[in-house]
Protein backbone atom coordinates (compact mmCIF):
# COMPACT_ATOMS: atom_id res chain seq x y z
CA UNK A 1 0.00 0.00 0.00
CA UNK A 2 1.81 3.08 -1.47
CA UNK A 3 4.35 4.22 1.85
CA UNK A 4 2.74 1.73 4.18
CA UNK A 5 6.04 1.11 6.54
CA UNK A 6 8.01 -0.04 2.81
CA UNK A 7 4.74 -1.82 1.26
CA UNK A 8 4.70 -2.21 -2.08
CA UNK A 9 4.77 1.22 -4.22
CA UNK A 10 2.32 3.25 -5.86
CA UNK A 11 -0.20 1.25 -8.84
CA UNK A 12 0.40 3.85 -12.14
CA UNK A 13 -2.67 5.65 -12.40
CA UNK A 14 -3.90 5.96 -8.91
CA UNK A 15 -3.94 9.45 -8.39
CA UNK A 16 -5.99 9.34 -11.51
CA UNK A 17 -7.69 6.56 -10.34
CA UNK A 18 -8.63 8.86 -6.99
CA UNK A 19 -9.79 12.28 -8.81
CA UNK A 20 -11.72 9.87 -11.48
CA UNK A 21 -13.88 8.51 -8.15
CA UNK A 22 -13.96 11.73 -6.61
CA UNK A 23 -15.83 12.74 -9.17
CA UNK A 24 -18.12 9.66 -8.82
CA UNK A 25 -18.44 10.83 -5.62
CA UNK A 26 -19.49 13.99 -7.06
CA UNK A 27 -22.33 12.63 -9.07
CA UNK A 28 -24.09 10.23 -6.58
CA UNK A 29 -22.38 10.04 -3.04
CA UNK A 30 -24.59 7.23 -2.08
CA UNK A 31 -22.16 4.64 -4.36
CA UNK A 32 -20.53 2.86 -1.64
CA UNK A 33 -18.14 1.18 -4.64
CA UNK A 34 -16.64 4.60 -5.19
CA UNK A 35 -15.95 5.20 -1.73
CA UNK A 36 -14.07 1.62 -1.76
CA UNK A 37 -12.71 2.26 -4.77
CA UNK A 38 -11.37 5.65 -4.49
CA UNK A 39 -9.99 3.77 -0.71
CA UNK A 40 -8.02 1.78 -2.73
CA UNK A 41 -6.79 3.90 -4.93
CA UNK A 42 -5.77 6.40 -1.55
CA UNK A 43 -4.41 3.10 -0.32
CA UNK A 44 -2.13 2.75 -3.17
CA UNK A 45 -0.64 5.92 -2.73
CA UNK A 46 0.03 5.42 1.05
CA UNK A 47 -2.83 7.93 2.06
CA UNK A 48 -4.01 5.93 4.83
CA UNK A 49 -6.46 7.73 6.87
CA UNK A 50 -8.20 9.27 3.84
CA UNK A 51 -8.36 5.44 2.80
CA UNK A 52 -9.96 4.66 5.85
CA UNK A 53 -12.04 7.35 5.66
CA UNK A 54 -13.54 6.12 2.23
CA UNK A 55 -13.67 2.23 2.94
CA UNK A 56 -15.84 3.57 6.55
CA UNK A 57 -18.06 5.43 4.14
CA UNK A 58 -18.25 2.50 2.08
CA UNK A 59 -19.35 0.16 5.09
CA UNK A 60 -21.76 3.17 6.00
CA UNK A 61 -23.51 2.92 3.02
CA UNK A 62 -23.15 -1.12 2.57
CA UNK A 63 -22.88 -2.98 5.77
CA UNK A 64 -21.66 -6.23 3.78
CA UNK A 65 -18.67 -4.71 1.93
CA UNK A 66 -16.53 -7.42 4.02
CA UNK A 67 -13.39 -5.89 1.29
CA UNK A 68 -13.93 -2.47 2.94
CA UNK A 69 -13.28 -4.05 6.23
CA UNK A 70 -10.57 -6.17 5.30
CA UNK A 71 -8.46 -3.12 3.72
CA UNK A 72 -8.99 -1.42 7.11
CA UNK A 73 -7.42 -4.27 8.41
CA UNK A 74 -4.38 -4.37 6.32
CA UNK A 75 -4.01 -0.68 6.68
CA UNK A 76 -4.53 -0.61 10.41
CA UNK A 77 -2.33 -3.57 10.90
CA UNK A 78 0.94 -1.72 9.91
CA UNK A 79 0.10 1.50 11.98
CA UNK A 80 0.37 -1.47 14.91
CA UNK A 81 -3.44 -0.98 15.77
CA UNK A 82 -3.89 -4.45 16.02
CA UNK A 83 -6.57 -4.96 18.10
CA UNK A 84 -8.69 -2.36 15.17
CA UNK A 85 -7.12 -4.67 12.59
CA UNK A 86 -8.71 -7.78 14.50
CA UNK A 87 -12.15 -6.01 14.80
CA UNK A 88 -12.17 -5.39 10.69
CA UNK A 89 -11.23 -8.72 10.05
CA UNK A 90 -13.70 -10.30 12.85
CA UNK A 91 -16.18 -8.11 11.02
CA UNK A 92 -15.49 -9.52 7.69
CA UNK A 93 -15.52 -13.06 8.39
CA UNK A 94 -18.95 -12.11 10.62
CA UNK A 95 -20.41 -11.42 6.56
CA UNK A 96 -19.27 -14.50 5.43
CA UNK A 97 -17.29 -16.86 7.40
CA UNK A 98 -15.93 -18.62 4.03
CA UNK A 99 -13.74 -15.59 2.96
CA UNK A 100 -9.89 -16.52 2.80
CA UNK A 101 -8.41 -13.37 2.86
CA UNK A 102 -9.45 -11.68 6.02
CA UNK A 103 -9.84 -15.30 7.71
CA UNK A 104 -5.55 -16.12 7.11
CA UNK A 105 -5.15 -11.93 7.90
CA UNK A 106 -6.74 -12.66 11.20
CA UNK A 107 -5.12 -15.91 11.71
CA UNK A 108 -1.47 -13.92 11.40
CA UNK A 109 -2.74 -11.21 13.47
CA UNK A 110 -3.86 -13.78 16.20
CA UNK A 111 -0.55 -15.99 16.20
CA UNK A 112 1.57 -12.32 16.56
CA UNK A 113 -0.58 -12.18 19.90
CA UNK A 114 0.45 -15.81 20.78
CA UNK A 115 -2.95 -17.18 20.45
CA UNK A 116 -0.78 -20.17 18.28
CA UNK A 117 -3.16 -23.09 18.70
CA UNK A 118 -6.27 -21.24 16.94
CA UNK A 119 -4.25 -19.36 13.98
CA UNK A 120 -2.39 -22.02 13.16
CA UNK A 121 -5.80 -24.01 12.76
CA UNK A 122 -7.30 -21.10 10.55
CA UNK A 123 -4.28 -20.72 8.89
CA UNK A 124 -4.53 -24.65 8.05
CA UNK A 125 -7.49 -24.68 6.56
CA UNK A 126 -7.06 -21.21 4.16
CA UNK A 127 -4.07 -22.95 3.14
CA UNK A 128 -6.40 -26.43 2.59
CA UNK A 129 -8.29 -23.79 0.28
CA UNK A 130 -6.10 -22.03 -1.56
CA UNK A 131 -2.51 -22.39 -1.14
CA UNK A 132 -1.35 -19.19 -2.71
CA UNK A 133 -2.08 -17.82 1.04
CA UNK A 134 1.70 -19.24 1.41
CA UNK A 135 2.91 -17.03 -1.15
CA UNK A 136 4.06 -13.72 0.12
CA UNK A 137 4.21 -11.93 -3.28
CA UNK A 138 0.47 -12.90 -3.79
CA UNK A 139 0.04 -11.16 -0.28
CA UNK A 140 1.57 -8.08 -1.59
CA UNK A 141 -0.05 -7.85 -4.50
CA UNK A 142 -3.29 -7.71 -2.22
CA UNK A 143 -1.83 -4.73 -0.08
CA UNK A 144 -0.53 -6.85 2.60
CA UNK A 145 2.30 -4.46 4.07
CA UNK A 146 5.62 -5.18 5.41
CA UNK A 147 4.54 -6.01 8.68
CA UNK A 148 1.89 -8.03 8.41
CA UNK A 149 3.96 -9.83 5.72
CA UNK A 150 6.64 -10.34 8.45
CA UNK A 151 4.37 -11.89 10.87
CA UNK A 152 2.69 -13.94 7.78
CA UNK A 153 6.67 -15.58 7.17
CA UNK A 154 6.79 -16.21 11.00
CA UNK A 155 3.91 -18.59 11.09
CA UNK A 156 4.53 -19.88 7.78
CA UNK A 157 7.59 -21.17 9.26
CA UNK A 158 5.73 -22.01 12.22
CA UNK A 159 3.56 -24.42 10.21
CA UNK A 160 5.94 -25.72 7.61
CA UNK A 161 8.65 -26.75 9.64
CA UNK A 162 6.07 -28.40 12.30
CA UNK A 163 6.78 -32.19 12.90
CA UNK A 164 4.15 -34.18 11.01
CA UNK A 165 3.53 -37.18 13.64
Amino acid sequence: MGDLSGATPAKPGSASRRADYSAAINLNPNLASAYYNRGLARSELGEKEPAIKDYTEAIRLNGKFWQAMNNIGLIRYEMRQSQVAIAQWKGAVAVDSQLLEPRFALAVALYSQRNRAESISMANAVLQSDQRYGDLEFLKSHLWGDRLVKDTQQLLKTIFDAPLW
